[in-house]
């Protein structure tokens, strides 16, 4: 008889204990369950959040984008320039205002023609010429002196002018209205290799 109860109460706690593993295995499954839709939920949170500012980005005022592209273009235009100016003087260049002239009396004064075929007088009495000759302060390019602007080529220092001092150029052209196109520029100049 006591073999059997023993045997009984055996059998009922590993029912108790087969039950009891259920249960837990259950609750841990709803468990799990529960926080992987809490996650999805903070997911979902998250990309209404990022869809949200992105909305609010695009609705922005237009002024507002175009201030920050503006920006932007600014900081790269900035960049640009200091790598140029670094390239530049690595290589012997040094900045120098331009200005444009051609042979008219308005450009060139009493040294000047207006006539068609006429030809303007140089200081050097070398004939000037388009994409050749420039005016230049005789104390910092002497006449004849021959110096690359980076981007345009070789030219030569045939002229001078009361107004062209220091660091500044005047770049003949054969009409007024390419002189007058050219208008103020900041170029690079050095003295090329070989003179006239």
């Amino acid at each position: 008889m006591k073999y059997i109860t023993l045997k009984m109460r055996l059998c009922r706690f590993v029912a108790l204990c087969v039950t009891a593993a259920a249960v837990f295995t259950a609750a841990g499954v709803l468990i799990g369950r529960a926080f992987a839709q809490g996650a999805g939920n903070t997911d979902a949170a998250a990309k209404d959040t990022i869809s949200n500012a992105a909305e609010r980005e695009y609705l922005r005022e237009p002024a507002e984008r175009d201030k920050a592209q503006n920006t932007a273009a600014e900081r790269e235009t900035t960049d640009s320039a200091e790598r140029e100016l670094r390239i530049e003087e690595t290589y012997g260049y040094t900045q120098f205002t331009a200005t444009a002239y051609c042979k008219c009396t308005e450009c060139n004064g009493r040294w000047g023609t207006d006539k068609p075929d006429g030809q303007a007088e140089s200081a050097t009495g070398a004939k000037l010429s388009e994409g050749v000759s420039i005016a230049a302060d005789f104390s910092v390019l002497p006449p004849f002196t021959q110096v690359e602007i980076s981007g345009m080529g070789i030219y030569t220092v045939h002229d001078c002018g009361g107004a062209i001092k220091g660091n500044r150029i005047d770049i003949y052209f054969e009409n007024h209205e390419d002189a007058q196109a050219f208008g103020v520029q900041t170029v690079w100049v050095r003295t090329a290799k070989e003179t006239a």
